[in-house]
């Protein structure tokens, strides 16, 4: 199975499983992943899922649940650490770009097949335990696609009081290894802004 597959159905599935019961500690975590099972329930595997028709649906999941801001900011402390703020916005602009396209493009190919997967009682995450330091926080989820199941490590990021996932490790892949490595790779030895326009043009 190809990694990005791999990645993608693990991020689809953190955010798209309905969670177990939390204590209350764990509320502000598991909130949005509730609200994005809602908001894939309703479109992986529909009409609005095809090639027909954008799911723009994938754009505003990405926008809301996922921190590429500070994926950025945490790329750019290893290879560009003089960046300022703006540097960092444009790099999470041109993440969350990437991570929508390649989503949409899963979503056209597998979204029929997810759709059961979805669909199936026996899906959800639970949350084993999570610990909350400042505006970062960790969670071990058991993860279960129908009779599939994984055990991952979800680290989220608060900002404006809102927690995103900025990082999923399951089966040795992380998603902000995938980025990094992605990052490496198109960055070369040029500037930081060519770096950022090698990204954009990689899609």
């Amino acid at each position: 199975m190809r990694l990005i597959w791999r990645v993608a159905i693990v991020v689809i599935a953190l955010v798209a499983a309905p969670t177990g019961p939390v204590s209350a500690g764990e509320a502000a975590i598991a909130e949005p992943l509730r609200s994005a099972w809602a908001l894939a329930q309703s479109n992986v595997g529909t009409a609005a899922s095809t090639r027909s028709a954008s799911p723009g649906w994938v754009v505003t999941a990405i926008e809301d649940y996922v921190d590429t801001r500070y994926l950025a900011r945490r790329l750019l402390a290893r290879t560009d650490p003089e960046a300022d703020a703006g540097d960092r916005a444009r790099l999470g602009e041109a993440l969350a770009d990437w991570l929508s396209w390649r989503a949409r493009r899963a979503v056209e190919r597998h979204g029929q097949a997810w759709r059961g997967l979805l669909d199936d009682p026996r899906s959800m995450l639970l949350i084993q335990r999570s610990a909350v330091d400042g505006s970062l926080a960790t969670a071990v989820v058991e993860l279960r696609l129908g009779d599939r199941r994984w055990d991952a490590l979800a680290q989220l990021h608060r900002r404006g009081g809102v927690w995103r996932v900025y990082d999923i490790e399951v089966s040795g892949l992380s998603l902000q290894g995938l980025l990094r490595a992605l990052w490496a790779d198109v960055r070369g030895n040029g500037s930081l802004a060519a770096g950022i326009a090698a990204l954009k043009a990689s899609k």
